[in-house]
This record gives structure tokens, C-alpha cells and sequence, in this order.
């Protein structure tokens, strides 16, 4: 066991690969001669020779072209981004050929490539150094994209790059390259790609992070627990493609709160894909401590700014928890509980309404307008093609004003009577149009229902 920063350790395995096998060879801009802008393969030449330490020009294309020649050729090639932000020339050889060998010969032919870069930001890099380019990759299928944040997972992931029989975007966050440092094993070994490793423990809250923002949140968990008595979680992603969304997951069901930090733009980036998966998948199981946020009668996300939506919200709760189940199921019964009811949304009544009066306004005005118009126009027209046209619209528009009339009479009715006439009561099968539902307590519900007491029965 060796203290290493992450730099030294891609540098050792890279050479402890080539010396174990003579297909792995490298390739890339200033490799050679320099050894690379942070030295990663400083001394390569000297001890494997220019066929397997290759100098290329700028031109990123060619850099991954060639190394997808070589790897269908049988070789293990490891192509050297001189900066994440400069890969993009190579978008279309990474997206439409590495990626999609094997689809393309039906599982006939594999790419097993690797294409290093170093990504991120914090080294006064300004533009065209400091780019988040993940997001991009990590969305297309037949390409795997790793980001390792420490020494122990640099030399296993990228020993499993290798390896693997797929090409492999291999990212390395540029200011962990001298800044962290680790205890890094000296016999081989390997992390499997698409594993998610939690690298610290906690039941308040779920950190979903990767890269430099790793070691920040570690830090920031730290000082939450000793200022505030908080434990936080820290869930180190380490594959952005295949997402490991079992781990993600779990922890959130845990914790019942989830934060994701990542150093990308907020939207349309891999964080927001994990912030998007999270409600969805974990905090609408039943059971766990966020039971409160998931329940049907929550708020929803713009509460915050409509008082009296977080006011129903909580009388829903309250009313789901004092609801008890049907007479048939408390006494035992083959019979499932009366699931509870989902109370009626505010803002759909609302909405609902706004939509038919705008229909009924819409229907009378409309030909009212026209009528109006064909009258002005009839008492000035002079020709008698004109006039006869005039005529017609007139007598056209007076005829949809009298029909609009008459159904606006009736939506109208409709709403302010807000009953159902079904026959099992007033819930069965659900409101009529503009009906309020059944009304329990502070809610009304929209369902198949009957009504005993207090006690609401959802029918099949």
C-alpha cells in the first residue's frame, strides 16, 4: 500500500499495463517527447518506443479515428485528450463509430478503447480549459463514461477500462490530479464500472456528487456534522453511463432527502438526469421517513408561492390518517382495506372552470362579433354579390350565436348544480362536468365511492 496523488497513480498504471501487455499502447498530443502537459506518461518513450507511444498532430478526429482502427485490429489503444474541452472535433467518430460498432455488426465486432481527458475547472484554466463535457457523452448508448475522484478508483477503473471490450471515456477531474492523494494498493486490482460507491455514511441527508465536488462535499458533510449534529451521506457516482441508480436510490429511501452537487450548468446535464430520477423511482415508495412529502395530497412544487395549496395539503394528510377503513375490511373480511382516497386538485377544479367559461365565452362572442361586423358591412356595401354574401354571414353568425347561447346556458347550469345523479350516490363514477365531488371533512374526492358515516369506501 502506497500514498499517491491521483496523477502518479494514472502514470503507474499506465506503465504497469503496458510492461503486462504489448497491445496497450498510448497515443495523443505531446505524449511522447514532453510526456504529456501533466506528465501522466513521462518516460514512456524512453522505455516502450515510439510504436507504442505516439505523438499525434492537433487534430482530436484523427487522435480517436486511428485509435478505432487499431482496437478493431486487435489492439488496446488509449488515446490522450490533451484537454476535455478540445475532444468535441472528435464528436462524430466517438457518437457514430466507437459507440456503435457493435450494434452496427450485430455483436460481431467490439471497440476496446480507451480516451482519456482531463475535465473540470479550478485550475484558472478560463475557456477553453475548465469544461464540464460529460453530459454530452454519458447520453449515448455504447459508450461507458467513468470519473474517478480518487487514487484508489483511478488505477481500478482505469485497469478496467481497459479491459472492458467497449470504449471507454476515462475523465480526470484536472485539479484532483495533485491535490488529492490516497492509499492506493500495489497489486492489481480492479473497480467494476457502473458501481456508485458511498463513501461516507448518514441518515439526514443524501449527497449525490462526483469529481472534485466529492472532496468539497466530504468537507462540507464534516462541518455539518459537528456545527449542526446532521449526518450526511456522500454518494460518489464514479460511472456517469451506466448511472448505478440502485445505490442512489436506496440512499434516498434512507435519508428521505436527496442533494445533487456537480460542477456541470444546472440543466440538460448529467445532475439533472439524477435529480429527475430520484422523486420518480424513491420518494413515492411507501412506507420510508419521507412518507409526508410523498402522501397524494402534498403540495405541489409552486406551493411555496400559493398559500392555500400548502393549506390543503395539510388538511389532506390530516384526513387520510383519521379516515378508517370500510366496515367489511375491520371485521376481517377476504377483502383488501379501502385504499385512501386521492383528494381532488385545487388547481384542476380551478382550471377546469377557467377552460369552460373561456369555451362558453369563445362561443357566444365569437359569432356575436361577426354578427356585428356582417351588419355594419351590409348597410354600406353596394354590390349585390357583396350584399348577398353579407346576407349569409349575417344569418349564418345569428344562427351559431342562438346554439352558443343555448350551451352556454347549460354548462353553465351544469356547474352551479355540481351533482352527480348516478345511482350508487353521489360519488359513483366519478363528478360530472364542473361537479365539486364528494365532499369529507375539508376535501372532496373523485373516484368510486360510498359514503357511510365518516368513512369513505372506494369501490373497484
Amino acid at each position: 500500500m502506497t500514498e499517491k496523488n491521483v496523477v502518479q497513480t494514472i502514470h503507474d498504471t499506465l506503465q504497469e499495463e503496458m510492461q503486462a501487455d504489448d497491445r496497450v499502447l498510448v497515443l495523443g498530443e505531446d505524449v511522447g517527447a514532453r510526456g504529456g502537459v501533466f506528465r501522466v506518461t513521462a518516460g514512456f518513450l524512453e522505455e516502450f518506443g515510439e510504436m507504442r507511444v505516439i505523438d499525434t498532430p492537433l487534430a482530436e478526429s484523427s487522435i480517436v479515428g486511428v485509435a478505432i482502427g487499431m482496437a478493431m485490429h486487435g489492439l488496446l489503444p488509449v488515446a490522450e485528450i490533451q484537454f476535455a474541452d478540445f475532444i468535441h472535433p472528435a464528436f462524430d467518430q466517438i457518437v457514430s463509430e466507437a459507440a456503435r460498432i457493435r450494434y452496427r455488426s450485430n455483436g460481431d465486432w467490439s471497440c476496446p478503447m480507451v480516451i482519456r481527458a482531463p475535465w473540470g475547472g479550478g485550475v484558472h484554466g478560463a475557456l477553453y480549459h475548465s469544461q464540464s463535457i460529460e453530459a454530452f457523452y454519458g447520453h449515448v448508448p455504447g459508450i461507458k463514461v467513468v470519473v474517478p475522484s480518487t487514487p484508489y478508483d483511478a488505477k481500478g477503473m482505469l485497469r478496467a477500462a481497459i479491459r472492458d471490450p467497449d470504449p471507454v471515456l476515462y475523465l480526470e477531474h484536472k485539479k484532483t490530479y495533485r491535490l488529492i492523494k490516497g492509499e492506493v494498493p500495489d497489486e492489481p486490482y480492479e473497480v467494476p464500472i457502473g458501481v456508485a460507491d458511498v463513501k461516507r455514511e448518514g441518515e439526514d441527508l443524501t449527497v449525490v456528487t462526483y469529481g472534485l465536488m466529492l472532496h468539497l462535499c466530504l468537507e462540507a458533510a464534516e462541518r455539518l456534522q459537528q456545527e449542526e449534529g446532521l449526518s450526511a451521506e456522500v454518494v460518489d457516482v464514479r460511472t456517469i453511463a451506466p448511472l448505478d441508480k440502485a445505490t442512489i436510490l436506496d440512499s434516498v429511501r434512507k435519508t428521505a432527502k436527496a442533494m445533487v452537487v456537480y460542477e456541470d450548468r444546472r440543466h440538460h446535464r448529467r445532475g439533472a438526469d439524477v435529480r429527475a430520477r430520484r422523486p420518480h423511482r424513491s420518494l413515492r415508495r411507501p412506507g420510508h421517513p419521507g412518507d409526508a412529502v410523498r402522501h397524494p395530497a402534498r403540495a405541489p412544487v409552486h406551493a411555496r408561492h400559493r398559500p392555500h395549496l400548502r393549506e390543503d395539503a395539510r388538511a389532506g394528510e390530516v384526513l387520510s390518517e383519521e379516515l378508517p377503513m370500510s366496515d367489511q375490511s375491520r371485521d376481517g373480511a377476504d377483502t383488501e382495506p379501502a385504499s385512501t382516497p386521492e383528494p381532488a386538485s385545487t388547481d384542476g377544479e380551478r382550471y377546469q372552470s377557467g377552460m369552460t367559461a373561456g369555451a362558453v365565452l369563445l362561443t357566444v362572442f365569437a359569432p356575436f362579433i361577426a354578427l356585428v361586423a356582417a351588419l355594419i358591412m351590409l348597410g354600406s356595401e353596394r354590390s349585390p354579390v357583396r350584399r348577398a354574401f353579407l346576407r349569409t354571414w349575417a344569418w349564418w353568425s345569428g344562427g351559431v350565436l342562438v346554439v352558443g347561447t343555448i350551451i352556454a346556458i347549460s354548462l353553465f347550469a351544469a356547474i352551479a348544480s355540481g351533482t352527480n345523479t348516478d345511482e350508487k350516490g353521489p360519488c359513483v363514477g366519478g363528478p360530472k362536468l364542473g361537479a365539486p365531488g364528494v365532499q369529507v371533512g375539508p376535501h372532496r374526492y373523485r373516484f368510486p365511492c360510498e359514503i357511510s358515516g365518516s368513512t369513505v369506501v372506494r369501490l373497484p
